[in-house]
């Protein structure tokens, strides 16, 4: 063999000796890019010059795995999303919040089970002590600030500032519930734990957020925005879907600790990487973080301290979801598989947690633990069954699902809406509302075979309860509409709503919003659908109508009291 052919040989065999060794390399680069063409597929969709659209990261093994941008931040001057783009964040701030309220228990500042009056001795005494650990877990009974807010008035493109929605609080002068005895999400007991984060550090919740866990972290393009006015470098702007493309989604609130965040999506994998290896806080506040909620009788919610625990393919996960005009997000933890994955959108018709559990399916089909449920045959339910499910379920005291039935299948209309639709069995329990949008009700019979609640699934979102009542045979022809006009006026709100007639209808009006139509279901008891309030006017002793118990989501009975015909 010449000498020349005898190097070349060896330059071939080491060509191949250097493939050999490094094919583990060759082939992980392969599956990395599988993976990624997987959730580009994924989010095919949203790859676009001219519409809004998504930003995601996927942490795996604790570092970062992934990230993109697809679609358009500012529709106006085109700029593109990028995983550095800066989202509203919405809810996802809770976690934070929670975090940031367990950082000063870490301190000695404050106990979880402090009454928050003792922090914020503004707020009324309503006849039971409220702990800050309930209002941690949505246990409090406070209500709802966003629909107290709509019932005084304000519409969606609103500013809202921290004073504003303060008053609201500090105003409210009775419960949904006794506190600890039911879990019901809130976003006022976050606005007011954010108070109590400014009472105890002494330093704004903004400040105190940056210092202890944005900074740390090497979170650099995360803020709590408590200036609405404050300019976001290459922020994304959010949208709403309309016949001729787009509209803006405006966001105009300066309140933090229930929302408020902007972060990017890469950011949050620094977050979540902060669960495995703590930089800001120490690994008991991280063990704290897991605490779910207890209620007064003993049994556990999914909630835990701005975040809900769920199984999953046979891992549990931990998330939570947020939307604020049209953002959406999403952050999904799967801590025994060391992975995790952000969505931030601004488009409204975005949904994040479908596409953050899609991701997770990419990347974790192939773990041993990863059970995915076989696709099985549909088992009908008997006509026994679905006479069980027939009744009227109210979901928020404002929202009432009516289901009716036929030999095969059920179906569903809402209180004040001429629309049935009918429901898909997927099995003896579950029936489809809305295939696109993964919604579905869900029956569980008690032990003694009574069906008194279903369940709202919202696709990956989670589910909400919905109580069974007995509603009294009742013609809307009988209800004399002169009896309810007139002006009623609330303390707690400092507003007031006019009833009057129109056109033959009872209306609500306010000096802040068109009339809005009331539809009638029973003796004294009126719905809106525009609002999606409930009326239920009070009665003395000789029948005469003296004020007005009005029901909103997750928001009860606020008194309107008569104040003139």
């Amino acid at each position: 063999m010449s000498k020349s052919l005898f190097l070349k040989s060896l330059t071939i065999l080491g060509g191949v000796l250097i493939v050999g060794c490094s094919s583990p390399t060759l082939e992980k680069n392969q599956h990395q890019n599988t993976q990624k063409k997987a959730v580009e597929a994924l989010l095919s969709e949203w790859d676009s010059t001219d519409a809004p659209g998504v930003a995601i990261a996927v942490s795996l093994d604790g570092k970062l795995e992934y990230s993109l941008g697809l679609g358009v931040a500012n529709l106006e001057y085109g700029i593109p999303i990028t995983p550095q783009t800066p989202f509203a964040a919405a809810s996802l701030s809770k976690q934070f919040t929670a975090f940031s309220i367990l950082l000063l228990a870490e301190d000695g500042l404050l106990s979880l089970d402090d009454d928050v009056r003792t922090y914020l001795p503004e707020l009324k005494n309503l006849g039971h002590t409220i702990t800050l650990r309930q209002m941690l877990n949505h246990t409090s009974g406070l209500r709802e600030t966003g629909t107290l807010l709509r019932m005084a008035g304000w519409q969606e493109a609103d500013a809202v500032t921290q004073e504003q929605a303060n008053r609201v609080a500090y105003r409210q002068t009775d419960l949904n519930f006794k506190p600890g005895s039911e879990y019901q999400y809130n976003n006022l007991a976050y606005l007011l734990l954010a108070q109590v984060v400014d009472q105890v550090s002494g330093q704004s919740f903004s400040e105190f957020t940056q210092t202890r866990i944005f900074d740390p972290i090497g979170m650099k393009g995360t803020h709590f925005h408590d200036d609405n006015a404050k300019i976001v470098t290459g922020r994304a702007y959010s949208y709403y879907t309309a016949s001729n493309g787009f509209t803006k989604g405006n966001l105009n609130y300066s309140i933090v600790g229930s929302t408020g965040l902007f972060t990017t999506a890469e950011d949050l994998i620094k977050w979540t990487q902060n669960f495995e290896t703590p930089v800001a806080g120490t690994k008991d506040t991280i063990i704290a973080m897991k605490e779910r909620g207890v209620l007064n009788s003993g049994a556990k919610i999914i909630y835990a301290m701005g975040q809900e625990t769920n199984p999953y393919k046979g891992l549990a996960t931990w998330s939570h979801g947020g939307r604020d005009a049209g953002y959406r997000s999403f952050l999904l933890r799967i801590p025994e598989q060391k992975f995790s994955v952000s969505i931030l959108s601004n488009t409204s018709r975005f949904d994040t947690a479908k596409i953050a559990y899609g991701i997770a399916d990419i990347y974790l089909k192939d773990k041993p633990e990863f059970i995915e449920k076989p696709v099985s045959k549909i088992q009908y339910p008997t006509e026994e069954q679905l006479e069980r499910y027939v009744g009227n379920y109210e979901l928020f005291g404002s929202l009432i699902f009516t289901v009716t039935r036929d030999s095969e299948t059920l179906y569903l209309s809402t209180i004040g809406s001429s629309q049935n639709g009918k429901l898909e069995p997927v099995s003896p329990t579950e029936f489809i509302v809305n295939p696109a949008l993964g919604r579905s009700l869900i029956f569980a019979a008690d032990e003694d075979g009574e069906v008194r609640s279903l369940k709202y699934k919202l696709g990956m979102h989670g589910k909400l309860d919905a109580q069974r009542i007995e509603l009294a045979p009742f013609d809307k022809a009988s209800a004399n509409l002169s009896d309810y006009v007139g002006r009623y006026y609330s303390k707690e709100l400092d507003t007031e709503y006019v009833f009057a007639i129109v056109e033959g209808e009872l209306v609500a009006q306010n000096v802040w919003f068109s009339d809005i139509p009331m539809t009638p279901y029973q003796k004294d008891t009126f719905i809106t659908i525009q609002t999606q309030f409930k009326m239920a006017f009070i009665r003395d002793e000789t029948s005469n109508i003296i004020g007005c118990h009005i029901s909103g989501t997750y928001a009860d009975r606020i008194l309107f009291e008569k104040v003139s015909h």
